[in-house]
């Protein structure tokens, strides 16, 4: 409906945001999965980022009018979860198979990928919120997340979430764990070496989210830094 309301062309936005919603997330691969020509594809684009239905995600640190590797993605949590579970399977929902569709889609790794990119949406909020409050150990002046080529793996590295005042030269980087279980001493010496790898900032600190408390290993060598920060999301809910 808000599609109809807003847009004179709703089949056409509607499949570039089911191509989005798919896992497109650069021009030319939307282009291709929704059929609209890459040169008419920017204006369809911004209208949709007008509407607050998509956004457009750049590294933290890039220059957002010269960068190449900008990332479109769903801004609406509604319309994520629509345009990843429901609209691709519409067809066999009307033929009230919606609970079979469910079962094979809607569940297991398929759910908690798109939940672990909901749960660094959230973690960055809380960045957010803990800055407003004054309770990070720096004041940032910016977020966002970060993305760029390992050299030692030439294998693209990413940091989900970032806090960083690039004045002071300062920077928070965090690792969203939406997990039961993962080797938490190994992923946060993943995070410090792609830390490094942003190389703008001379203060590192270090946070660590995760579905579960950390493990009462990580907690002793943590506590022994004053750089590493260990949040569970039974912690962020209870402050909320």
């Amino acid at each position: 409906m808000l599609l109809r309301q807003e847009l004179r062309e709703p089949a056409l936005y509607n499949s570039i945001l089911d191509a989005i919603g798919a896992g497109a997330n650069r021009p030319n691969e939307i282009a291709d999965k929704s059929g609209v020509a890459i040169a008419s594809l920017g204006k369809y684009l911004r209208i949709l980022e007008d509407l607050g239905l998509i956004e457009k995600v750049i590294p933290l640190g890039a220059n957002s009018a010269k960068t190449r590797k900008g990332r479109y993605r769903l801004a609406d949590s509604f319309f994520s979860y629509w345009y990843r579970f429901v609209s691709p399977n519409m067809a066999s929902i009307e033929h009230e198979a919606g609970k079979v569709v469910a079962q094979a889609h809607a569940f297991g790794n398929e759910l908690l990928d798109f939940v672990g990119h909901q749960f660094e949406i959230m973690c960055l909020q809380w960045l957010a919120r803990k800055n407003a409050a004054g309770e990070l150990p720096f004041p940032a002046t910016s977020f966002g997340q970060w993305w760029g080529s390992d050299p030692a793996t030439h294998e693209t590295a990413d940091i989900d979430v970032i806090a960083a005042n690039t004045t002071e030269k300062m920077a928070l980087f965090g690792e969203c764990k939406w997990r039961n279980e993962f080797d938490e001493t190994e992923a946060l010496r993943k995070l410090e070496e792609r830390a490094s790898l942003v190389g703008q900032f001379d203060r590192l600190y270090y946070v660590l989210f995760s579905k579960r408390p950390a493990g009462a290993a990580t907690k002793r060598k943590c506590n022994e830094r004053s750089d590493v920060l260990l949040v569970s999301a039974d912690e962020m809910f209870e402050e909320g």
